[in-house]
């Protein structure tokens, strides 16, 4: 309860065998109409000399492209989640979120005052408001996933649990697959997107990986940038 104003905020939590998630909560109430959230302040306060691989937060179109830093988790000033942590203690965290839905992503900010300790900084709309919402809602749950070895992370269902259940109720027409395609080489920069020398995506190329994905057993081949005018030059 805020004193000053009367709104009520839950914190829900669950716990599982292997992490724990929590969310905010805003009832139904009276005067609860539209507002917008202008900030978050989940605080995460995690081992300062934990070994962490995230990427630097930004908004830019390439944010999501850049590689994956590894540094001790004190020297880290922005991360996307999910963030990976290895401790010296020999346990592995994941930082990250479950059931995103009409609600900006969490980045992490450190407090340059407290090593290890990270907090939630929303993506904001242009005007800088984080989100506008009417009446009752619940935030994305903040998640912790821990484990004693690396694969016990890629081994939990403790954010898939954490999302509602599949909203389709015929799933008969989903036929997972797998697939190779020319965009690791050009975001590892072996290749180029733009037309030249070490253009990617040529047909010659592509030939080259449907023939890799017969060999390998792929289903399909993903082929970006094969197109006429690569890159705008």
């Amino acid at each position: 309860m805020q004193p000053a104003t009367g709104p009520r905020l839950d914190l829900i939590v669950r716990v599982f065998d292997d992490g724990v998630g929590f969310r905010y909560r805003l009832s139904a109430q009276a005067g609860l109409d539209r507002y917008t959230v202008t900030a978050e302040r989940t605080e995460f306060s995690l081992p300062p000399s934990a070994t962490s691989w995230s990427l630097e937060a930004g908004t830019d179109w390439k944010a999501d492209e850049r590689y994956y830093r590894r540094a001790r988790l004190a020297d880290v000033k922005t991360a996307q989640t999910l963030l990976s942590l290895a401790t010296q203690g020999g346990e592995y965290i994941v930082v990250h979120e479950a059931a995103l839905i009409d609600y900006p992503s969490m980045t992490l900010a450190a407090d340059g005052n407290r090593p290890g300790t990270l907090t939630s900084e929303l993506i904001g709309l242009p005007d800088g408001a984080k989100a506008r919402l009417r009446g009752e809602f619940s935030t994305p749950w903040r998640t912790l996933v821990i484990g004693g070895r690396p694969g016990d992370l890629a081994e939990s269902h403790l954010i898939e649990n954490l999302n509602e259940p599949c909203a389709l109720t015929d799933t008969s027409w989903i036929s997972p697959g797998t697939y190779v395609g020319v965009w690791w080489e050009l975001q590892r920069r072996h290749r180029t997107w733009t037309e030249g020398p070490r253009h990617g995506a040529t047909t010659e190329r592509v030939k080259r990986y449907i023939d890799l994905a017969r060999e390998a057993g792929a289903s399909s081949v993903l082929t970006e940038g094969w197109n006429t005018n690569p890159g705008g030059n």
